[in-house]
């Protein structure tokens, strides 16, 4: 009584990691009340699972929902990062590295080959290595390397980097982060 009572929170946002700042930015730039909860600091736990990797090409075993979600994430990937800042790609460490994966056995050589063939159909920039080649892209691999599939589209960024970059953008868009 008497007392001015602050306005309520429009969402409460449980995790500081990618997920919940993203979520947080989004919801901050709608102009609605957001706190984030995190228990130690932000982005310390599976936001670093990936260390960075983005790439929704090598795991994929077919053409699923969740797989095409993975190549337009990709493709927005850049376009997201403009927006969060303008020094965003040097600050994030933002880069495309390509990524190989290698085929150590018979059984290596036909399961990446199977993978190959499936996404070279549905139009994915991948090549095939043979073991020679593969050498030539990596020089520095075992001499028992037999071959491999490279994916020149993988992106990467600093995961650490990029969390603290999305949380500073939360909280100028309004969002509270708290810790315990």
């Amino acid at each position: 009584e008497g007392k001015l009572m602050k306005k309520p929170y429009d969402a409460i946002v449980v995790g500081a990691g990618l997920a919940g700042l993203c979520t947080a930015l989004a919801l901050a730039k709608k102009k609605k009340r957001v706190l984030v909860l995190e228990a130690e600091r932000h982005g310390g736990n599976s936001s670093r699972a990936a260390a960075g990797i983005l790439d929704p090409y090598t795991e994929a075993e077919a053409v699923t929902p969740l797989f095409h979600l993975g190549i337009k994430a990709l493709q927005l990937y850049p376009g997201f990062l403009r927006g969060l800042d303008k020094e965003a790609f040097e600050k994030t460490e933002f880069q495309k590295i390509g990524i190989v994966y290698l085929a150590m056995s018979d059984k290596d050589e036909a399961f990446l080959k199977k993978r190959f063939e499936w996404q070279k159909k549905h139009g994915l920039p991948a090549q095939l290595l043979s073991g020679p080649a593969t050498h030539q892209v990596e020089p520095f691999l075992p001499w028992r390397v037999q071959g491999g599939v490279f994916y020149p589209e993988i992106l990467k960024v600093n995961a650490d980097k990029l969390t603290s970059l999305i949380a500073k953008a939360a909280q100028a868009a309004g969002a509270e982060l708290k810790t315990s």
